[in-house]
């Protein structure tokens, strides 16, 4: 008889690259754990971004005429582009092994997801007018030159938020910073509310995967137990 496939199961039957990963415990991680996490994360990121910004230098702008008029907040640019200190430093300040490791298998699944999307439903960003000269304003517009205005929905930036606030403690610490981003994604003219929002709607499948893993077992068993059953009421019906 046919066993079933457990999420603990997957790294033996698949010989995935569990040897990657801190440990499943409590213990804090060691420096090298932490150190490898820019090879195996960050730099990857880096690379499929790159990949995907010589695709298209265009996409569907999933945006609400109204957003064409807000007006870009400049120093709010400081918060969205926290996001790149808080992303490397992470492996450095989150407490336990547990916790690198989720965050290292929520960041591949999510890439292994979204950059696809990205590619097969090229999607822009907002590129509102500039205004001012001051410093943070030409930080804003740096940003603008280095990462161009597409892979913008779903926002990563907001997945990323999500995927660390599982790692800070107190917990609400975490969600407050979620929020931030979410909100400087639109007030520096980076990003529309729909690309927000769609990132808040699909990163539970990524925060947790043992449920997601689950949940797509469920799916993919439930036609063969259907079938199972049917030929049995049928017998049962004669």
């Amino acid at each position: 008889m046919a066993t079933q496939l457990t999420w603990q199961e997957i790294p033996r039957r698949f010989g995935s690259a569990a040897w990657l990963l801190p440990a499943d415990e409590e213990a804090a991680p060691s420096s090298w754990e932490r150190v490898r996490f820019v090879p195996y994360v960050i730099i990857p990121w880096l690379a499929l971004y790159a990949f995907t910004s010589t695709l298209a230098s265009h996409g569907t702008s999933f945006g609400m005429s109204f957003e064409d008029r807000l007006p870009i907040i400049g120093w709010t640019a400081l918060l969205y582009q926290s996001i790149y200190v808080v992303i490397a430093l992470a492996p450095w300040w989150v407490r336990t092994r547990r916790d690198l490791r989720r965050l290292m298998i929520s960041s591949w699944m999510s890439m292994a997801v979204i950059f696809p999307f990205y590619w097969f439903v090229p999607s822009s960003a907002p590129r509102r007018p500039l205004l001012g000269h001051d410093s943070i304003t030409q930080i804003l517009g740096l940003e603008r030159v280095a990462f161009p205005p597409i892979a913008a929905f779903p926002s990563f930036h907001v997945l990323w938020a999500v995927f660390l606030a599982r790692a800070f403690k107190p917990r609400w610490i975490g969600w407050t910073y979620v929020a931030v981003i979410a909100v400087s994604c639109i007030t520096t003219g980076q990003h529309y509310i729909a690309d927000v929002v769609a990132s808040m709607v699909i990163a539970p499948a990524f925060v947790e995967p043992e449920r997601t893993w689950r949940i797509l077992r469920y799916l993919m068993e439930w036609p063969a137990k259907s079938w199972h059953k049917e030929p049995r009421d049928s017998a049962a019906r004669s």
